[in-house]
């Protein structure tokens, strides 16, 4: 537990008259009206108070067991334990405590009567001062005495007390500290930190700031704070958490995080035990996302690849995660881990949702990054083409008959949904092998490959299992050669 130790004291036996004139007593002591005498601290100054030449000078010291950095919370609790009688008639007396701190006078408590007798002995409640200083500080104490005439502080002895007369001043010492928690890395890319306040409350609220350093002192913070939040007052321990957007913007020189609690000093000076320092990963290196892309059918599945590297090296073993994106909505897809030449491929993954044809933008892919690689994301480009359900759908012809107005063979197929799911959209049946100058006169279109198909409609939109459908087709075969054709069923 801390104490006050005083620093100037002289030896005043009990039972002394003060003379407010200058005159000098049979003690010794010389006190001019409206001069000062001094107040005793019971169990810490043993029969001693200050006399003329200044006010009592009081400072706290640490115990054994106390830091030696703290605020200091000292409570003056301050009353008047003696009678005191003004000499030689009816005269003003007047006689009054106060401290004095940082160059400031404040008075503590005062009492007058105009009068012979001048009866204040236990007179109203303690006065109870706080005052709040650093360990080691200063402040000094003062009791100011006026008369016309002299006053005579002995006519009630306080045996019971200290057996000394005057104004006693009794103080208590508490010790109050606020430090830096412990920091630490989040999973989310943040990072904890926060504070602890022991001893008691704060007699006001300072604020806790975090900075970027290129070391573990505030002298070498870099720029203003990354976050910077006002304290609380009551004792307790207050944990704080910076998300990882706070953190963006690393400077290049920055190698450690630093929590300072009151880092204006408003409440203590500047000290080591106000800091707290949190070392940083090295600078990540760069890495990029290139030739991000998808392939597949609509409808089914397809194969996302995408490269990592850094700079022009390839990054192996490193995990990339796959996404869908429609509509602005991401879609998880799965993850994959990139070969020597950086190629993540995450095959057979599931695309429902995904339009016909090509889609900018349709796949993305993102590595978080490690210890050594910055994370990076990229977005590429999916190619949906026409599912082949040859296997699922059984197409039968007809026979063909010859139209003599239009001189174009015609007939009929019927597609038949063999499988046990059903089939939605449309179909895109793709003739194949035709003979040399046999076409399909009703034709829908031709493939990349010059092969020419028809699109078939389904009735509400879906073809379910062992249902049919059927459609026309014609023949333009000037030669009227034999027709063999293979078929190709895609769903589209």
């Amino acid at each position: 537990m801390a104490y006050l130790v005083a620093l100037n004291t002289q030896v005043l036996s009990p039972g002394n008259v003060i003379y407010p004139g200058d005159v000098t007593n049979p003690w010794g002591i010389d006190v001019g009206s409206g001069e000062t005498i001094y107040p005793r601290d019971p169990g810490l100054i043993t029969d001693t108070e200050g006399t003329t030449g200044g006010p009592l000078e009081m400072q706290v010291q640490p115990g054994p067991d106390d830091p030696d950095f703290a605020l200091c919370k000292v409570t003056l609790t301050t009353r008047f334990s003696a009678d005191a009688y003004g000499g030689g008639g009816n005269t003003d007396v007047f006689i009054s405590a106060s401290y004095t701190l940082g160059g400031t006078n404040v008075p503590i408590v005062s009492y007058s009567n105009s009068g012979r007798v001048f009866h204040v002995s236990g007179a109203g409640d303690p006065i109870v001062t706080d005052l709040y200083l650093p360990m080691d500080s200063t402040f000094s104490l003062s009791i100011t005495a006026s008369s016309s005439s002299m006053v005579d502080t002995s006519r009630k002895p306080l045996e019971s007390q200290i057996g000394d007369a005057g104004i006693l001043i009794e103080s208590a010492v508490q010790v109050i500290t606020i430090e830096p928690t412990a920091m630490s890395f989040t999973s989310d890319g943040g990072v904890d930190y926060g504070y602890e306040i022991n001893g008691g409350d704060l007699p006001q609220a300072t604020t806790i700031a975090l900075y970027w350093a290129s070391g573990t002192t505030p002298d070498t913070e870099i720029g203003g704070p990354i976050a910077r939040k006002t304290t609380e007052t009551a004792a307790g321990r207050y944990p704080l958490h910076a998300f990882s957007d706070a953190l963006s913007g690393r400077p290049l020189d920055a190698t450690y995080l630093l929590t300072v609690v009151d880092p204006a000093n408003s409440l203590l000076p500047a000290d080591p035990s106000k800091v707290e320092s949190l070392a940083l990963y090295p600078p990540a290196l760069p890495s990029s996302l290139s030739s991000v892309s998808g392939r597949g059918a609509f409808g089914g599945t397809a194969t996302l690849t995408a490269t990592l590297s850094s700079g022009a090296s390839p990054l192996n073993s490193e995990e990339v995660s796959f996404a869908l994106v429609i509509n602005g909505v991401a879609t998880p897809l799965g993850k994959a881990t990139t070969d020597a030449q950086g190629v993540a491929t995450l095959p057979d993954v599931s695309i429902a949702g995904a339009s016909l044809g090509t889609d900018a933008g349709a796949i993305q892919a993102t590595f978080l990054g490690d210890g050594t690689f910055a994370g990076t994301t990229a977005s590429g480009t999916l190619t949906v083409g026409p599912r082949d359900v040859s296997r699922q759908v059984n197409l039968a012809s007809s026979g063909l008959v010859y139209n003599r107005a239009t001189h174009l063979f015609g007939g009929t197929m019927t597609l038949t949904n063999a499988g046990t799911t059903a089939l939605t959209s449309l179909f895109e049946v793709v003739l194949t092998g035709l003979p040399a100058g046999v076409t399909v006169a009703n034709a829908s279109g031709y493939t990349a490959d010059g092969e020419p198909y028809l699109l078939v409609g389904l009735p509400g939109g879906t073809l379910a299992p062992g249902q049919s459908v059927t459609f026309a087709v014609q023949f333009s075969n000037p030669g009227k050669k034999l027709l063999h054709y293979g078929a190709t069923i895609l769903n589209v």
